[in-house]
């Protein structure tokens, strides 16, 4: 999954859940799921009701309610926002851990000449900056250095 395809991946999840009934949800012990609603004449509704095929049976045999099915539906409802959120904190820790790199790579020096050496203090790649190795921000990478990584996770390209 592409960069771009996760983040569409993970805005479809934040609308599914901000379009969904709050919660908590409720599994009943005979698979169905229930959630609190005012407007209901009982005050609750019922999200879904999970069924399986009992593992005795034949294709055609009757399906069975499932407990488990419920509880694992019901539990997502809480589930869900909260590991969002953790995805949302790492990929900023992800971000400043990547902007720490970055800033961290470069060391510059003279070569006598005047000319700044840039050397990275990663990959030990160095070089004059528009010479060989450098990249058109300036810093010098081999290709498997782990700032090209970092300068990609943040959307500066190489």
């Amino acid at each position: 999954m592409t960069a771009e395809e996760r983040r569409e991946w993970l805005e479809g999840v934040r609308a599914r859940v901000g379009a969904a009934s709050a919660g908590p949800w409720e599994a009943s012990r005979y698979g169905a799921v229930y959630f609190k609603n005012e407007a209901a004449p009982n005050g609750i509704m019922r999200a879904a009701e999970c069924y399986e095929r009992h593992p005795s049976s034949s294709f055609h045999e009757e399906e069975v309610r499932s407990p488990a099915n419920a509880e694992f539906i019901a539990a997502a409802r809480l589930d869900v926002p909260a590991l969002l959120a953790e995805v949302r904190r790492l990929e900023q820790e992800r971000d400043e851990f990547a902007a720490a790199i970055v800033e961290a790579a470069a060391i510059y020096s003279e070569d006598g000449t005047g000319s700044p050496i840039i050397y990275c203090a990663f990959c030990g790649q160095s070089g004059v900056k528009g010479g060989p190795f450098v990249t058109a921000a300036g810093h010098p990478h081999k290709p498997d250095c782990i700032v090209l990584r970092a300068k990609e996770l943040l959307g500066r390209g190489a």
